[in-house]
């Protein structure tokens, strides 16, 4: 996909089918569609990429050279620079739902601590804070949480909503 700094213009370059997505086929993938893009005119100056072990490998290995940075030469022409951008928000979601799947999420060691996130906090902070009017997660509901829980709704209450309309 294609997407213009100067406006709203957004284009599908290429959907590539493919069984098993490595570095070397995304390089060589990533080649073309630079020849491509800027054959018709437009100039590449940055790529955006998630932190898929693929993607992650075609940066870190093929366009860095095992050190990643945040800019690597342009592969058509060595003059200008080709930026790196990380999809944070992507990322965030892959963390997002890796916890969800796992209910326990280790980070790398931060500052000499080790650093863990489990879900079972997330459940007790909305565990304390329903119902009050003021909250501090106040987006936190029960519709974010892996499994609903049961917020005291009477369980013949739940059954009338999903009679048909003849039945109320």
């Amino acid at each position: 996909m294609v997407k213009s700094l100067t406006s709203r213009q957004l284009d599908v370059v290429s959907l590539t089918p493919i069984v098993n997505l490595t570095a070397e086929a995304m390089h060589h993938d990533f080649v073309k569609v630079l020849e491509c893009v800027e054959d018709v005119g437009f100039e590449i100056v940055a790529i955006s990429i998630d932190n898929s072990t693929p993607n992650r490998k075609f940066v870190q290995k093929i366009l860095c050279n095992g050190v990643v940075q945040p800019w690597v030469h342009q592969p058509l022409d060595n003059t200008r620079k080709l930026f790196i951008v990380i999809d944070m928000v992507h990322n965030f979601k892959n963390i997002y739902n890796n916890i969800l799947n796992k209910k326990h999420f280790a980070c790398p060691e931060f500052q000499g601590k080790d650093v863990k996130a489990s879900f079972d906090h997330v459940e007790m902070i909305w565990k304390l804070e329903r119902g009050k009017p003021t909250r501090m997660s106040h987006k936190l509901s029960d519709k974010v949480l892996p499994t609903p829980i049961s917020s005291g709704t009477d369980k013949c209450e739940i059954g009338r909503w999903l009679l048909p309309r003849e039945h109320h």
